[in-house]
């Protein structure tokens, strides 16, 4: 058996799904042809080495004013990825029996996996949110789609929806499996495999667990990789307002660093602020404070359905909380040092016994031999959750009835789900804001 991995990294799945795969002794490759600022340790081929400092090059003269440098850097890289994809498809086809990809990401726009699965290639998709999840309940287009406050590109968001859309439903037909997490599975039309039963892959990280002095302040990281999407700003109000409280707090915000910065200073802080409007209970940066025995407070709208379709065992431990009850959740953090202790406890042996690398990796292993257990299936036309992830309620009903004002349902690519789809029409046309999983542990 034989693994090839790819070919864009994020937050360090491949990365530690490819060191799973080693340690249990089943061969793999990971290759990433994309730039990535948080410097995963993955492995980097010695000859491609010119290619990683050329597209870091591209990256950093981005910002810059030589506008000539950057087309010429583009045009060159561009061309190269293209020369590097030819190469290592054409290996990987004779060498690997198992493709797994991720983000939705493919070699040439798909065009590969009929000739893999005609060479009876087993091919397995992992999505990890944003690239299955509707546009239209994903705030990470908030910034290139919205016009202002009162107003929105609707014809951006339909044509975005569509091409994902079409993107799903292209993988599913020649996918062996999917994997993705139930609260973004909207745009899918087959049974998935619920994200949260397979886990995060990470390893350990070394660390040293120290109570705090009574009288020492209160140390907060919040390392977002998007602030807009995470709610950066709104977690920084609520950081200040509670300072004039009265709370001791050393707030610490890492923005764009490399990942070794950000484990440096899981050591050192007390709890994580993970993000406002997540879709999923431990993402992963609270899946890296886990095993750094530092519990994290995530906010968002679909705790009840979290748990209402996952085993509670498959649940990771985080403090979950209506975004509106964000201070709430920082406090009783900050107030009960033996309730942080015990969640921070209780993470670690929940990720080291479930989501170490090398157990995901044998999750894998079950998948691709065919022995997928009944509870890890999910059926997308069950779902009714509308909130959608990475910005506020009250911003996804404007969207959506924007849209549909715009568009009509059909731009909500939910033909095959109508319950689901009048849920949304309801969704945007009341002024009722959901307060159901205010603060969960």
């Amino acid at each position: 058996m034989r693994i090839f991995l790819g070919l864009t990294e994020t937050a360090g799945y491949f990365t530690y799904l490819t060191k799973g795969f080693k340690k249990i002794g089943v061969k793999s490759f990971f290759l990433n042809l994309d730039y990535h600022p948080f410097n995963y340790d993955y492995e980097k081929p010695l000859f491609l080495k010119p290619y990683y400092r050329l597209i870091k090059k591209k990256h950093d003269v981005q910002t810059g004013s030589n506008y000539l440098s950057q087309i010429i850097l583009k045009v060159i890289s561009t061309i190269l990825k293209q020369l590097i994809k030819i190469i290592f498809l054409t290996i990987a086809i004779f060498k690997y029996d198992i493709f797994i990809y991720g983000f939705g990401t493919t070699f040439f726009h798909f065009f590969e996996l009929p000739i893999l699965k005609l060479l009876k290639k087993t091919i397995i998709y992992v999505f990890q949110g944003s690239d299955s999840r509707p546009p239209y309940i994903n705030g990470t287009y908030l910034s290139r789609f919205s016009i202002g406050r009162r107003a929105v590109n609707t014809r951006a968001y339909a044509h975005e929806t569509l091409k994902i859309k079409k993107k799903v439903t292209k993988i599913e037909k020649y996918a062996d499996a999917v994997i993705c997490n139930v609260l973004s599975s909207h745009l899918h039309v087959k049974n998935i495999i619920s994200y949260l039963q397979i886990g995060f892959p990470r390893s350990e990280i070394s660390h040293k667990i120290e109570k705090k002095k009574n009288n020492s302040a209160i140390r907060i990281l919040h390392s977002p990789s998007n602030p807009i999407a995470k709610g950066t700003f709104e977690i920084r109000k609520t950081i200040n307002n509670l300072k004039k409280q009265g709370y001791a707090i050393d707030y610490i915000e890492i923005i764009g660093r490399p990942n070794h910065e950000v484990l440096y200073e899981l050591q050192r802080c007390d709890f994580v602020i993970d993000q406002l409007y997540s879709d999923t209970p431990m993402a992963g940066l609270a899946t890296e404070a886990a095993f750094a025995g530092k519990p994290s407070i995530v906010g968002g709208y679909g705790w009840d359905i979290v748990r209402e379709t996952t085993p509670a065992d498959s649940i990771a431990p985080s403090l979950t909380c209506h975004p509106e009850y964000i201070e709430h959740a920082i406090k009783k953090l900050i107030d009960d040092a033996d309730y942080r202790y015990k969640l921070g406890f209780k993470a670690k042996k929940f990720v080291e016994s479930r989501w170490d690398a090398v157990k995901v990796a044998e999750r894998y292993i079950k998948i691709i031999n065919k022995d997928i257990p009944r509870e890890w299936i999910y059926e997308p036309k069950r779902l009714h959750y509308v909130q959608g992830a990475c910005l506020k309620e009250d911003r996804a009903k404007f969207i959506i009835a924007s849209l549909i004002k715009n568009y009509g349902m059909k731009a909500l690519k939910l033909d095959d789900k109508p319950a689901l789809q009048n849920l949304f029409q309801t969704f945007s046309q009341s002024n009722e804001i959901k307060q159901s999983g205010k603060v969960h542990a």
